[in-house]
């Protein structure tokens, strides 16, 4: 079985991959369980965040990490006063240094995603282009162009409901995607 969390939970699609095609002589996949991972992050997490799909100061700091890791590792803004509304523009990559703690987060950003982001930043998000719309493609590889031997569950929590189970449409082997083989089999 490949799991991961979060983060962890797109990554363990990777390895998932990899057992499901016979990558490795000794293993095979068996199951694959990503837990609360972003599989469709173009699709559909940036629209929860842009439209109230989540909890407001959820979205905030969601979208802010996104943007500033997102900028890491593909340069999608020259300066964070493109994307981000004074006085975060000074202050909000700080943040995600991994020294501060979840509370500084929360007092360091607004509590709407207006009041973040400047209207280069909003459009961006909704219609991305360029270096962070090259970075979506990326992310949501995950999940294309591949179905595995066996069938992936996603579980997610939400307003009290942890640990619900659902298959989402841009899971490998979701609803959206025809199974090949049988769960648990190796296809050929």
């Amino acid at each position: 079985m490949v799991t991961g969390f979060s983060q962890g939970a797109s990554a363990a699609l990777g390895p998932g991959r990899a057992l499901g095609s016979g990558g490795d002589r000794w293993f095979r996949l068996g199951a694959l369980a990503p837990v609360s991972g972003a599989y469709d992050f173009g699709g559909a997490e940036l629209p929860a965040l842009r439209e109230g799909g989540l909890e407001p100061k959820s979205s905030v700091v969601y979208t802010a990490y996104t943007l500033v890791a997102f900028n890491r590792l593909h340069p999608i803004y020259d300066s964070p006063g493109d994307v981000f509304r004074a006085p975060y523009d000074t202050t909000v990559e700080a943040l995600f240094d991994g020294a501060h703690t979840r509370e500084q987060l929360m007092r360091g950003t607004p509590d709407a995603l207006d009041e973040l982001l400047t209207g280069h930043g909003r459009k961006s998000l909704a219609h991305p282009t360029g270096a962070l719309a090259a970075a979506l493609r990326t992310t949501d590889a995950v999940c294309t162009d591949w179905v595995p031997p066996c069938a992936p569950t996603a579980v997610h929590g939400g307003r009290g409901r942890a640990g619900r189970r659902r298959e989402h449409r841009a899971l490998p082997g979701g609803p959206a995607q025809e199974r090949r083989g049988r769960p648990g089999r190796r296809s050929g």
